[in-house]
């Protein structure tokens, strides 16, 4: 099924802090799978939570926009 993804999502730790991301929203409809997207976004916020010094054990919650 075709769809606009604008990749947004934010993610909140156990300890309470959090980060989002705009995303790069796409104007173009795209005829990914459910599955490939969440695997793109996965990637991507394993990556920022590496980054900031945490791991994946320490989420809380997930919070993802695909539209």
């Amino acid at each position: 099924m075709p769809f606009n993804t604008e990749n947004k999502y934010k993610v909140t730790f156990k300890d309470g802090t959090s980060f989002e991301s705009n995303g790069n929203a796409s104007s173009d409809f795209k005829e990914l799978s459910v599955t490939e997207e969440f695997k793109w976004v996965s990637y991507h916020i394993t990556k920022e939570v590496a980054q900031f010094g945490k791991q994946l054990s320490e989420v809380a919650k997930i919070e993802y926009t695909i539209s």
